[in-house]
């Protein structure tokens, strides 16, 4: 039952955030980018520390997965690029051209504020949240409390849940047609490699280097 509250809770909380960034007057700059960070991260940190504030670091670890080992880095590198791969496909496919970089080292705005908010923030710091909460929280402590039930259509459901939710934040902000198309396809086939990497090691290890690698490939 704490795994669940926490689960949607954390949603809730995203989605509600989300909203209130929607009708809040922009900020000009970087600060914008910081802020949406920001109302994304709190709620999905807020709702890991609620399901296992009962428990100590090592029962943390075992409970969302947040476990690495030296293959993982091998596994992530792999999914990431292969990742980034379909990422293009499906670009070119749905646009008829490759992706603009999403953060180019050339931009004049480059700075302490720029390199934290448009390189570090979505490439070491992003991956670790969010992996925690959809490939932690939610794959990783629902699936260990039910082996009971059949695992392939059993992680089938959870990847997909995972995976919509994932997809669904990330289109909160897509103004046209063709980017929610483009951004949805990306990374609902995104969140399911990842699921399945994180279930199938049954650590977080690889899904975190993958999602780091994918989007750091980003960067021109």
């Amino acid at each position: 039952m704490r795994v669940f509250l926490g689960f949607v809770g954390g949603v809730i909380g995203v989605f509600t955030a989300l909203r209130i960034l929607s009708v809040v007057p922009e900020t000009p700059g970087l600060g914008s980018v910081a802020l949406g960070y920001g109302v994304v991260w709190i709620p999905l940190l807020t709702a890991v520390a609620f399901v296992t504030s009962t428990r100590g670091a090592d029962s943390f670890c075992d409970s969302v997965g947040a476990k690495f080992r030296p293959i993982d880095l091998l596994w992530g590198i792999s999914v990431g690029l292969l990742l980034r791969v379909f990422a293009n496909v499906v670009a070119v496919v749905v646009t008829g051209h490759l992706p603009s970089p999403a953060v180019s080292l050339n931009s004049p705005e480059f700075g302490i504020i720029y390199f934290l908010t448009s390189i570090v923030a979505p490439i070491i710091i992003a991956p670790v949240v969010e992996e925690l909460f959809f490939r932690g929280l939610v794959l990783r402590a629902i699936f260990d409390r039910n082996r009971h039930r059949p695992l392939f259509s059993y992680k089938a459901l959870l990847a997909l849940i995972s995976s919509t939710f994932f997809a669904v934040m990330h289109l909160t902000q897509e103004t046209t047609t063709t980017r929610i198309l483009v951004t949805g396809i990306t990374l609902f086939g995104f969140s399911i490699a990842t699921s399945i990497l994180s279930m199938s090691t049954r650590r977080l290890g690889g899904s975190i280097v993958a999602h780091a690698v994918f989007n750091g490939l980003a960067i021109n």
